[in-house]
């Protein structure tokens, strides 16, 4: 099963859906059965470490901060594999993890990220709505906090506070 996303209605059906915190807070995983053997693999979205296991013992060990892809390569039992990371998409969070056995496509894992309580996957017209709007709501409070920080008679009480604040530290 190697669907893509539906572009039409946007389906992420075949996709393992991961709360962003989730994936902040623990990386990202992935799971290959191939006969007995069990292939983990796994990321680290904030510090870009990745580590590949096979029957709980790792394998292959990396760290990737400037690609978007990175290919791990072991052997285990006779048999070449490799693994690929593929960012799809910083923006949506969209992450395939591709595994090769012997030089043939052997699985996809597909992951995306979600927010909020209905389990959403990002959108890039939900991330520029997003940015406008808290945008604008940051250009109005500031340009109201300088107004009234400019403002001659308001002016002593914040430079008092400030000042008493900063002798705390």
């Amino acid at each position: 099963m190697n669907r893509s996303k539906n572009q039409t209605t946007g389906n992420y059906d075949d996709y393992h859906k991961v709360k962003s915190m989730d994936v902040f807070k623990n990386g990202y995983t992935f799971k290959f059965e191939v006969g007995n053997t069990v292939i983990e693999c796994w990321g680290s979205s904030v510090t870009g470490k990745e580590v590949i296991k096979v029957d709980n013992k790792v394998v292959s060990e990396k760290r990737n901060m400037t690609s978007r892809k990175s290919l791990h390569e072991f052997r285990h039992k006779g048999t070449n594999y490799e693994i690929e990371f593929n960012v799809i998409s910083m923006l949506t969070g969209e992450l395939h993890c591709i595994l090769i056995k012997d030089g043939v496509h052997f699985e996809t894992k597909k992951l995306i990220v979600t927010k909020g309580r209905n389990n959403e996957p990002y959108s890039k017209r939900k991330f520029w709505r997003d940015f406008f709007i808290s945008t604008g709501i940051g250009f109005i409070f500031g340009f109201v906090g300088m107004s009234i920080y400019l403002h001659d008679d308001v002016r002593p009480l914040f430079d008092g506070l400030i000042n008493t604040i900063g002798s705390w530290f």
